[in-house]
């Protein structure tokens, strides 16, 4: 009776916790309750500390009062004997599942599948990014991607030539085959130029620049009867050294190894040339070359020595000298930037004259056409350089030279001016050939100052030039001016000891009499210690055309012709004073 109540009665305290007793075995002087609550197992302690409900790491702490009270109770019924164990009285809403078992262990040799080979994982590895999925190929996707392949690697060549052609160079060096790639090379430029080409070294590219270098080449122009033949060699000599061995060979034509040579080289009606370049930066396009334009773009050489032979050209005066310039073909070279630093070559002239060296210190062209040579020199940024010990320059005008000659019509804002000077020139450079003041002078040095004009050029086959044409022709027509002439000359001559002799032959004289000659070959010997002359001369923009030196474009028998007519001027004011 006394133990139902007291059971009652502690299951009314406990009745606020939700718990409730059941008989436990007494273990020790410390009571433990073990109860379970949303079916977690929770044990109770009661050593004379506030009683704590351990649930991992959860604490969650009774009152002091209930504790003493849930003590009291409890050790009234173990004094009766009775053991109890304290249960929760709350249902759990959801019946605990437990959790499913573990799978068994595999051995680690049955969870690899088997390695496929190499070659056929890197298909797989491709064809996944290519075309997101592991089906098998079809037609369609392989001619797909042969056709995208095919099309982006014609893109890469038409707008990146140079970097296409880089990467080539750099995977044959890498193997190991930049010998025969550069032999071959030299075989296709021989084939094409007609000049025997011979890389001595690898053709490297220059990813810096964006250039391809190539580094020692000869380039040799002979009769394909000559003996001696470029031949690529390691112990090859410095380039001074076979640039001063060349020189001293042709100076000197009595030396037998020569005298071997002058019949197979007299074969040849051409300019021949031994030349050694040591070191040249160039870049493609081909783009450039679809167009017919030549596939360098730009070309930059430096250290040029050798010897370049003009004996043997055999060249008829009675032939007009515009039948020298040459046809326009599809592929002429047209360089967009052209570089030379350097060169240093001995020049061989016909007629046992004497070889001169012509060194080009630095020239810069903004474009150089095979076409226009000759006008595109003159033409050129910066050009320095001396022909025959003679300094010369060619640079740039900031500023519109005034010039007394040209008339205001000619004198167009959309010009470009260059100056051409070249001092102290021996005259016999100007009177072979050469009909009028130049060809009677046989003795002296001259001193020229030309500034040059010349209208800005439109891009060929363009459709901004047909444009600009037409609106210039409207121009023209509203306002009734005179078109512009193409390119003016405004030559200042300075003669230095000039001496002069009557030629044997006048019938070629046109402009002058055998009355007017003796006076004037008079004046030049009489003022022999300087004589200036300064004249203007304009040629149209078709004269060159074609032409590469100042006597195929004929400025050079304008010049002797306009000095002819200015000493005869002079001679007139001389003799005459007082006359108009």
């Amino acid at each position: 009776m006394l133990i139902s109540s007291l059971a009652r009665s502690s299951a009314r305290l406990v009745q606020s916790h939700g718990l409730r007793l059941v008989p436990v075995f007494n273990c020790s002087s410390t009571l433990y309750g073990i109860g379970e609550r949303n079916n977690c197992r929770q044990i109770y302690t009661l050593n004379g500390t506030p009683l704590v409900r351990h649930e991992g790491n959860d604490q969650t702490r009774l009152s002091t009062d209930q504790i003493f009270r849930a003590f009291r109770v409890q050790k009234r019924l173990l004094e009766l004997g009775g053991c109890f164990r304290l249960y929760s009285t709350e249902i759990p809403s959801k019946p605990r599942i437990p959790p499913p078992p573990p799978p068994p262990l595999l051995p680690s040799t049955s969870l690899k599948p088997p390695r496929k080979p190499l070659l056929t994982r890197f298909f797989s590895r491709i064809k996944n990014v290519l075309f997101r999925q592991n089906k098998f190929l079809t037609l369609d996707n392989v001619t797909a991607f042969f056709s995208w392949w095919l099309v982006s690697h014609l893109v890469w060549i038409i707008l990146g030539t140079t970097t296409f052609f880089s990467i080539l160079l750099y995977t044959l060096n890498s193997v190991s085959t930049q010998e025969y790639f550069g032999k071959w090379i030299g075989q296709l430029m021989t084939k094409n130029t007609g000049f025997e080409v011979v890389f001595e070294s690898a053709i490297v590219p220059n990813w810096r620049k964006g250039l391809i270098t190539f580094n020692k080449i000869q380039v040799r122009r002979r009769p394909e009867a000559s003996s001696t033949s470029l031949e690529k060699s390691s112990d090859r000599p410095d380039y001074e050294e076979k640039y001063m061995a060349l020189r001293q060979k042709f100076d000197y034509e009595s030396s037998p190894s020569v005298s071997e040579d002058l019949s197979v080289l007299k074969q040849g009606n051409y300019t021949q040339f031994d030349l050694s370049i040591d070191k040249a930066d160039v870049s493609f396009s081909f783009a450039r070359f679809l167009n017919g334009k030549g596939i360098v773009k730009e070309l930059v050489i430096s250290g040029v020595r050798g010897v370049v032979d003009r004996r043997f050209v055999q060249s008829d005066l009675s032939i007009d000298p515009r039948s020298y310039r040459r046809q326009h073909n599809w592929g002429d070279f047209e360089i967009e930037r052209f570089k030379l630093e350097d060169l240093r070559v001995t020049l061989l002239q016909p007629d046992n004259f004497r070889p001169f060296p012509v060194s080009v210190f630095f020239c810069e062209l903004p474009k150089l056409r095979k076409q226009w040579l000759f006008y595109d020199v003159m033409n050129a940024t910066n050009l320095t350089g001396s022909f025959d010990n003679s300094m010369f320059t060619v640079h740039r005008l900031q500023l519109k030279p005034a010039s007394p000659y040209m008339k205001p019509y000619e004198q167009s804002p959309d010009m470009r001016h260059s100056r051409l000077r070249i001092d102290n020139l021996a005259i016999d450079h100007l009177n072979r050939g050469v009909s009028g003041a130049f060809g009677w002078i046989n003795d002296g040095a001259v001193d020229f100052s030309v500034n040059i004009s010349c209208p800005l050029e439109h891009a060929q086959s363009s459709l901004k030039r047909y444009i600009n044409q037409v609106l210039v022709n409207a121009k023209l027509t509203e306002k009734k001016e005179y078109p512009v002439p193409d390119v003016y000359f405004d030559v200042d001559v300075q003669l230095h000891n000039p001496k002069a002799a009557i030629p044997i032959f006048t019938n070629q004289m046109g402009y002058v009499n055998n009355a007017l000659l003796r006076p004037i070959v008079a004046y030049i010997n009489s003022t022999r210690t300087f004589i200036p002359i300064m004249c203007h001369l304009s040629k149209p923009l078709s004269d060159f055309d074609g032409s590469w030196t100042f006597y195929d474009s004929g400025v050079l028998q304008e010049i002797s012709s306009q000095v002819s007519m200015t000493l005869f001027g002079s001679v007139k004011r001389k003799l005459f004073p007082r006359s108009p």
